[in-house]
């Protein structure tokens, strides 16, 4: 496992802390308890919610990583509800009334933060950019890009069936995935049997694909087998020539350790014609737009997926989200198909990206 996610556990127990106290607070507010009974009702939180993270970390079933993400994410509604309920309380300095209605609103307040995750999470929107490139091409280009989509359990036909059919209203020419396809395995995507709907993504110039980690950490090879019996192309640091027009690379994932630099890929090409990367991880957008590549397509960041973890992507990543010239070439990043963990994006929103690409006069 990559080091990075010992040191988002460790930030995760923390934060955990934090959202117990909030929930405890919550609890004693809303049922006027006795300080004997906020007591006890601390304890017990603060124990099994430590507790759940201790079997998360020993890996017991079904105490994972997503498990613990699923809990976080409650609670960090809860936190935002008790937060807008304090913050009304305080400008009606609390008022005994204002202090009723807001008990009696606050599960409601607290099912509209989900509902609108849940909502960001499974309507996905169109995002489009203008690219013009420095090479010729012999008419404008279409290009759909999606990343992220996490088939499994939660992402499934009806998901598969939207993403079809976006591109196909908007009529691209070419479509690249750039990666994390499936949800770590291939065990909700043939339990779901989503073989028959993956195999309508189709666009006249072909759909490729570029694995994510989540492709790799388990059954790389089984993902790929999956995804090229679905007719999609998947490229592990692996070229194509397209009509002798352009040309699409592929990269592995950077988990894979082995894996040939863009420059390596670049070597053997005809560097006059346009080349257009995909691949999962925006970190080497620095390194690469010193590279003669006129288009890159990203995900992996979710654009943090749900407040406040936005801005952690923007500290982490160069560029975690949109589209921007960097050096010699254009460089977009998407927020993703799907999602991680669990069914709610706040703050960011599912969506497919589709590029008009324009040649060089």
């Amino acid at each position: 496992m990559e080091l990075r996610y010992y040191f988002i556990f460790a930030g995760q127990i923390l934060v955990l802390q934090l959202f117990l106290w909030c929930l405890n607070k919550t609890i004693a507010w809303l049922f006027n308890l006795t300080p004997s009974s906020y007591k006890k009702i601390s304890l017990f939180t603060f124990i099994t919610g430590n507790i759940f993270v201790i079997l998360s970390l020993l890996r017991i079933s079904p105490f994972d990583f997503k498990f613990i993400g699923r809990m976080l994410s409650i609670l960090l509604f809860v936190f935002f509800s008790s937060f807008l309920t304090a913050c009304l309380l305080k400008i009606g300095r609390h008022h005994s009334t204002l202090n009723r209605l807001l008990k009696i609103a606050y599960p409601f307040i607290f099912s509209g933060f989900i509902g609108l995750a849940i909502y960001n999470a499974y309507t996905p929107r169109v995002v489009s950019y203008s690219v013009q490139i420095d090479k010729p091409l012999t008419k404008p280009l279409k290009i759909g890009i999606a990343s992220d989509l996490h088939l499994g359990k939660l992402v499934g036909k009806q998901q598969i069936d939207k993403l079809v059919n976006l591109f196909n209203q908007q009529q691209v020419d070419l479509i690249l995935l750039a990666g994390d396809i499936m949800d770590d395995t291939t065990q909700g995507y043939l339990a779901d049997n989503l073989q028959p709907n993956l195999s309508k993504l189709k666009a006249p110039l072909g759909v490729y694909v570029a694995l994510g980690n989540h492709d790799y950490f388990v059954e790389p090879e089984k993902i790929r087998q999956e995804l090229e019996k679905a007719g999609l192309t998947v490229l592990e640091d692996e070229t194509v020539n397209i009509n002798d027009q352009f040309y699409i690379i592929g990269r592995k994932d950077e988990l894979v350790k082995n894996r040939q630099t863009s420059g390596q890929l670049l070597a053997n090409l005809d560097q006059t014609k346009p080349i257009f990367l995909v691949e999962h991880r925006p970190s080497q957008i620095e390194q690469n737009s010193q590279l003669p590549i006129d288009l890159a397509a990203m995900g992996h960041t979710h654009k943090g997926q749900i407040f406040p973890a936005n801005f952690i992507t923007k500290l982490v990543h160069f560029m975690d989200y949109g589209s921007q010239k960097v050096g010699n070439g254009n460089y977009i990043v998407t927020s993703g198909f799907g999602f991680w963990g669990v069914p709610f994006r706040l703050g960011s929103q599912s969506e497919v990206v589709v590029v008009e690409v324009t040649g060089k006069q």
